[in-house]
């Protein structure tokens, strides 16, 4: 309860002395943690702000399970989005290179390994790519419903340009940096000095084409704001989900995890950004890859 209080983003503005009330009802024969949870979703609910929430241990070693069962492989079944749980990228028609990021969970023990493969594994699809006499860059975010944020970030990296790339703002009007140092890509409340990219690509200056949609929620919300700040960047599409807030992740006793909404979030110019993001260019599914090579074709050096 102490830990809703003092950090979720709308705090300030409940009336805890009844919301606390209610809650010490609710848990006064709780003997266990687990005996809290429903009190506590309770709590986030008279808070009326739908991204926090709390994962029970059962639902994260469910996922965990899920997840190793989808990295096996399936006969000869062709690794696609809906099977895999890394990046993927190939080419569209011959000069546009297509990304696809999926959603990444980093919750449970194989968190920092699934993490590092991701941002490892987007790295190898940007270099590979990156040799092709390319016009422009595809990254489709459609399919990405969320999770951890830097390992996206870290493995486009050279296609975000400048740090920072936005921020996260806290209910006092702090202002944390999402920068780059040292070859990682982060939170810094502090002046960072923006150093070049962990990686080079030498088609990073290249017009890029966002896809989005009503599934691009959290994390794939915050990467699409990474991007649509650097120049030479265009979204296609329809409106995000609209979780345009940022959580932080707190693991109870009993292994449940209390994920609370902590910040709002800015770009790059520090403009607010609030529920959904809206394309440049509104797009349908069967229309929207051909409209986004036309763009990236038009002022392309290599036609």
């Amino acid at each position: 309860m102490a830990l809703i209080k003092s950090r979720h983003i709308n705090s300030r503005s409940a009336d805890w002395v009844e919301i606390e009330r209610r809650a010490q009802a609710m848990i006064a024969d709780a003997k266990t943690t687990s005996e809290t949870h429903e009190a506590i979703r309770q709590v986030l609910h008279v808070l009326k702000e739908p991204h926090s929430s709390l994962i029970t241990a059962a639902q994260i070693a469910n996922r965990e399970k899920m997840l190793r069962e989808r990295e096996k492989p399936v006969g000869s079944m062709p690794q696609s989005s809906n099977f895999s749980i890394l990046p993927e990228g190939d080419l569209v028609g011959d000069y546009i290179a297509r990304v696809i990021l999926p959603s990444l969970s980093t919750l449970g023990e194989d968190g920092r390994k699934r993490a590092d493969e991701y941002a490892g594994s987007l790295k190898a699809i940007l270099i590979e790519l990156d040799h092709k006499p390319l016009c422009g860059w595809i990254i489709d975010l459609r399919t990405n419903r969320g999770g951890n944020m830097w390992p996206m970030l870290k493995g486009l990296d050279p296609l975000l340009g400048s740090a920072p790339f936005g921020y996260f703002t806290k209910p006092d009007g702090t202002d944390v940096a999402w920068n780059r140092s040292g070859g990682h890509i982060f939170p810094a409340a502090g002046v960072v000095s923006d150093t070049t990219p962990a990686f080079v690509l030498q088609h990073a200056n290249l017009p890029i084409a966002v896809f989005a949609g009503p599934q691009t929620s959290s994390s794939g919300e915050m990467v699409l704001v990474a991007l649509k700040g650097r120049t030479g960047v265009r979204v296609f599409g329809k409106a995000t989900a609209g979780f345009t807030t940022a959580n932080a992740t707190h693991r109870l006793s009993d292994g449940s995890v209390l994920v609370i909404t902590e910040s709002a979030i800015r770009d790059r110019q520090r403009a607010i950004v609030t529920g959904a993001i809206l394309p440049d260019v509104d797009a349908e599914s069967d229309t929207i890859e051909t409209e986004a090579i036309k763009w990236l074709e038009s002022g392309c050096p290599n036609l």
